[in-house]
């Protein structure tokens, strides 16, 4: 029981009581594209333990950002753990990030002439 209507004592035969029993379940708000201090708060403040699980979402998700979270939506057992997964711009293990593709424009970085010349002076 979560609450009474009275709040307590007696009350006069054949009077209406109102109780309130908990389900145990709270609604889960979605915390995804909010920072990890921020999600942490506002599940906290629901009645949420917090895992925070460190790694590499989509690209959108800044550094710091929730960009998945376990349960996601729904309602969960007040006290029960909600782990949200902070991108941490390391690549995911297993899948090390490609190299990025490096080109050279020509006009932008000339090779010097090789006889020791002036290059683009406009003679």
């Amino acid at each position: 029981m979560t609450a009474q209507s009275p709040s307590g004592g007696t009350a006069p035969p054949g009077s209406t009581v109102t109780i309130t029993i908990s389900g145990g379940n709270v609604p889960v708000q979605s915390v995804v594209g909010d920072s990890q201090a921020t999600a942490t708060q506002i599940l906290t403040q629901a009645g949420f333990q917090v895992s925070v699980t460190p790694g590499s979402g989509p690209a959108q998700y800044a550094n710091g950002t929730v960009f998945s979270q376990q349960p996601a939506s729904g309602t969960a057992p007040k006290g029960s753990t909600v782990t949200i997964y902070v991108q941490n711009g390391a690549s995911p293990t297993g899948s090390p990030s490609a190299p990025a593709s490096q080109t050279t424009n020509p006009t932008t970085n000339p090779t010097p002439p090789a006889s020791g010349g002036v290059l683009g002076i406009g003679f």
